[in-house]
């Protein structure tokens, strides 16, 4: 029997499932192995917010550089701060759910529900950008094992929550790298085929994103 679909995008390469044909632009494949949902790398970068062809900016170097490394203005970072110092992982995963939490319609009945939308909430990706230091990887990590131990104390409304969440969570901190990936290919693109060229400025002296 084939495993039941998790509802979770993970950023791990399938290519050793999905063999080594790479797809014109990063796709979501289901691992048959584990249910899972992965994205298979592939010539562009998708984001996974909008499952399109990340889209680099067109007006200029410097806000492509602002794409690349992504933050926010003091006044927004002073407002979703959190101190490292003082919080505790459940008052960090409280506050994730809070600004991730926004208005939901549903398609069939037009009914709004509080939930996790399918695109990121403008606050969503502030709060994981002022605090992307303490979040990452580890939150992910975080959010994985809580929704384990949940569904290990057969506590099912509080697993659920917690897949929707570390889903929610994924889809933000990916979106935000996505343009960072885009261009480190397009850089690798660029200094693979000359691998042994000494004349560095010959494929290295473009704008400041491209160095």
């Amino acid at each position: 029997d084939k495993p039941k679909r998790e509802d979770v995008v993970s950023s791990a390469s399938v290519t050793d499932v999905q063999g080594d044909t790479r797809p014109p632009v990063s796709t979501i494949v289901l691992d048959e192995a584990t249910g899972i949902e992965r994205i298979q790398q592939g010539k562009f970068v998708m984001d996974v917010a909008t499952r399109k062809a990340v889209q680099l900016s067109d007006l200029g170097p410097m806000y492509r550089l602002a794409q690349m490394f992504p933050g926010v203005p003091p006044e927004i970072r002073e407002k979703h701060r959190m101190d490292k110092n003082t919080i505790e992982v459940p008052d960090m995963i409280e506050r994730l759910r809070k600004v991730s939490n926004a208005p939901v319609k549903n398609e069939e009945t037009g009914e709004e529900t509080m939930g996790y939308p399918a695109q990121p909430n403008d606050e969503a990706l502030d709060f994981v950008l002022a605090n992307r230091d303490m979040l990452g990887p580890r939150m992910t990590k975080t959010l994985g094992r809580l929704k384990l131990r949940a569904q290990s104390q057969m506590k099912k409304e509080e697993a659920l929550d917690f897949r929707r969440l570390w889903k929610h969570f994924m889809i933000v901190d990916e979106s935000l790298s996505a343009p960072f990936r885009q261009m480190l290919m397009d850089a690798e693109a660029r200094v693979g085929p000359n691998f042994g060229n000494i004349d560095l400025m010959s494929f290295c002296d473009g704008e400041i994103y491209e160095r």
